[in-house]
């Protein structure tokens, strides 16, 4: 009998990105959008940020996804994925989950700041 390997890799920062996206979609995160950034704090330690800026069909996009600690060490740091596997259901990449995240975010009703989180 052969041994399949895993196609998902545990990834801590995957699984941190992934998780974030699930509680924005349940209305459970309070993103703030100011001029060219969308920025979330977690308890005051951890600060989660999307770099944007309107591209040339004028559609919001991002450039830069971090994740910095209190001290203000980078913890994660993303860029927008250049190209994404047909029938993928999975985010398979930190780029892709950061994508994944930033269309959540920008598709919530409002995004502005969102409902306080219940975490």
């Amino acid at each position: 009998m052969s041994v399949r390997p895993h196609l998902y890799v545990q990834d801590p920062r995957l699984e941190f990105v992934s998780w974030l996206q699930l509680r924005t979609e349940e209305g459970n995160a309070r993103w703030n959008r100011q001029k060219n950034v969308i920025e979330m704090n977690l308890a005051g330690s951890t600060q989660m940020e999307f770099v944007t800026y309107q591209n040339t069909n004028g559609v919001e996009a991002w450039e830069l996804f971090t994740v910095r600690d209190s001290q203000g060490r980078e913890l994660i740091r993303a860029t927008p994925p250049r190209g994404i596997p047909n029938g993928s259901p999975l985010p398979l990449s930190l780029d892709m989950a950061a994508d994944a995240l930033f269309v959540a975010i920008t598709n919530y009703e409002g995004c502005g700041p969102l409902p306080s989180p219940a975490f």
